[in-house]
């Protein structure tokens, strides 16, 4: 069974930016997998299929193809949200979907930096 690590695409039941309407959503593990060993909080940013036309900065589009037949395992059109970060324990993961790219991992971590997560 997958272990959790920086990268990996998950599905978490998750609340919205506005702390409510609690649903199982995809999400990115952006904690190195050192710190994931040591304290156990899994720090994600949400992944959201609402992608508006005009990207936005705290966005970061991510690969997807319809039948799932990409790395990040994603079926439709989607972004990691940078601003809308989340800590989680591993047994709060329901199933892991895929892997991010390195590079746009890179692009996530950079835009999620200094912004803190809320515990959930």
């Amino acid at each position: 069974m997958p272990k959790p690590e920086q990268g990996r695409v998950i599905l978490a039941t998750v609340f919205d930016p506005q702390g409510r309407n609690p649903k199982t959503r995809p999400a990115v593990i952006i904690s190195e997998t050192t710190q994931i060993q040591a304290d156990g909080r899994i720090a994600c940013v949400a992944i959201t299929s609402s992608v508006p036309d005009e990207i936005p900065d705290d966005f970061v589009l991510l690969p997807f193809q319809p039948q799932g037949k990409v790395r990040t395992g994603l079926r439709m059109r989607s972004a990691a949200m940078c601003s809308w970060l989340f800590e989680i324990s591993e047994d709060k993961i329901e199933k892991y979907v895929g892997l991010v790219p390195t590079q746009l991992m890179k692009e996530i971590i950079e835009r999620a930096e200094g912004r803190n997560p809320d515990t959930q």
